[in-house]
């Protein structure tokens, strides 16, 4: 069913060697004295998830393919590939020649979403400021999550490192999907391919569980059911409100004689609609460290624009060659909900002169003691200011945890720890950050 023809997505991602070549060090302990290239590989894959997650169906490419496309009134012309969107996952290093491309793509109306980090260097300037203009026109000046108008039609959004689930959110306000199912947590996944003049799409029940709803797919007119299982085919009226049932890991095609183009969504520049945001203030912050490590914590004056409350961490190892942590454990008297919130965010900033540190780690506690932890992807090696969003499916249970077995409980967290861990550095090494007050967010849905 799925030989031949063609795929059909909107969505193209960079593949982003010229950055990976860029920020790449020679390390002596596995990766750890390159922090930059993990980071920029994790950015890569949580795109790549986010986007299979999301039901968004997408393409790799790499600057040759750039070069290559021409520019159709918002429209990446690749061949028989046609795509609307482009996403820089963590890349600020390409040809001059693919950069001019990206900004008539956009000029012509088309959408450009860069992850993590904005365009910086061409193949020959480190920084380049010919790709900072063009990275102002696309993208806009703005730091954090934003959306901004560019040219006439054009759409260029920015969304920080450690928010990469919050791509989902921005593509539902500037495309509809090709997909949609009306259960939005089900662990459907799908592609669409382009073959012998019929459309096909193919979904799969990505989960262990028997699965039934409804879905809908971009097709005009009638269309059929291909049971792969049974070899059964059944008629279908539409391509809207068709009703599925799939076992755990199985698929089923769907196929019409015609496709219908995702309607492309009016943004304007600002901040990503129906955020909410809300502030949880800690009501004491301490520091937790191991033997080998002089720590502080002290409230200190807010690096950050718009934050009120910072505290500036400190640990210094007093040993080398071990394994060390330290943590600013933020403390609620009274636990606080988060149960009804998509995600956690925080600012830090990371001062000179860190050259072998560990990333950033965040550690929830509930009321019971149960603890779960995640990576932020955050180098303490880096120096400079970040906005950190975690989803909160983004936790896992620590192997640490001293509470029961089970779940953590999210409607009653007791502490929030930012810091790091598992570091065998040296004698005197010192690292610190300084981080904000958290924010407990959501992302509301057109």
């Amino acid at each position: 069913m799925l030989k031949g023809g063609h795929q059909v997505a909107d969505i193209a991602v960079v593949y982003p060697i010229e950055s990976a070549w860029v920020r790449f060090r020679p390390s002596r302990h596995m990766t750890t004295e390159s922090p930059e290239t993990v980071s920029l590989e994790r950015t890569f894959r949580r795109v790549s998830e986010a986007l299979y997650a999301s039901r968004r169906d997408f393409t790799y490419v790499d600057a040759r393919a750039l070069e290559a496309a021409r520019v159709e009134k918002g429209v990446l012309v690749h061949n028989g590939l046609r795509w609307r969107v482009i996403v820089l996952p963590g890349v600020d290093t390409l040809s001059m020649a693919a950069w001019r491309k990206i900004e008539g793509f956009v000029r012509s109306g088309g959408v450009v979403i860069a992850v993590g980090s904005k365009p910086k260097n061409s193949e020959k300037e480190f920084p380049s400021a010919a790709v900072q203009r063009i990275s102002d026109f696309v993208l806009g000046a703005k730091d954090g999550l934003s959306v901004h108008a560019a040219g006439a039609s054009g759409v260029g959004a920015f969304v920080p490192m450690g928010s990469e689930h919050l791509l989902a959110a921005v593509l539902d306000r500037l495309l509809e999907a090709d997909v949609v199912v009306a259960d939005a947590s089900a662990p459907i996944r799908v592609t669409h391919r382009r073959a012998e003049g019929h459309e096909l799409f193919f979904l799969i029940n990505d989960g262990g569980d028997r699965w039934s709803g409804d879905v809908a797919v971009c097709a005009e007119g009638p269309g059929e059911l291909w049971d792969p299982m049974s070899g059964k085919r059944v008629a279908l009226a539409g391509p809207n409100g068709i009703r599925i049932t799939l076992e755990p890991y199985s698929g089923v095609f769907l196929r019409f004689g015609k496709a219908r183009t995702p309607a492309r969504r009016k943004a304007a520049s600002g901040g990503l609609p129906q955020l909410s945001l809300r502030p949880i203030k800690p009501t004491a912050v301490v520091h937790a460290a191991g033997t080998h490590v002089e720590a502080s914590v002290k409230r200190a004056a807010s690096p950050f624009t718009g934050a009120e409350d910072a505290w500036e961490a400190l640990g210094i190892v007093k040993k080398s060659d071990v394994d060390t942590f330290m943590f600013a454990v933020m403390r609620f008297a009274q636990p606080v909900r988060v149960s009804d919130s998509d995600f956690l965010s925080f600012r830090v900033s990371v001062p000179q002169g860190q050259p072998s540190a560990p990333q950033l780690l965040v550690i929830v506690t509930d009321s019971r003691g149960v603890q779960y932890w995640a990576e932020t992807g955050r180098a303490l090696s880096v120096p400079g200011k970040d906005e950190i969003v975690l989803p909160l499916q983004a936790f896992s249970h620590a192997p640490f945890s001293t509470g029961p077995a089970g779940s953590l409980d999210w409607g009653s967290v007791a502490a929030i720890n930012v810091g790091w861990g598992g570091h065998f550095g040296k004698e005197g090494d010192r690292i610190g950050f300084t981080v904000s007050a958290p924010v407990a967010g959501g992302v509301g849905r057109p």
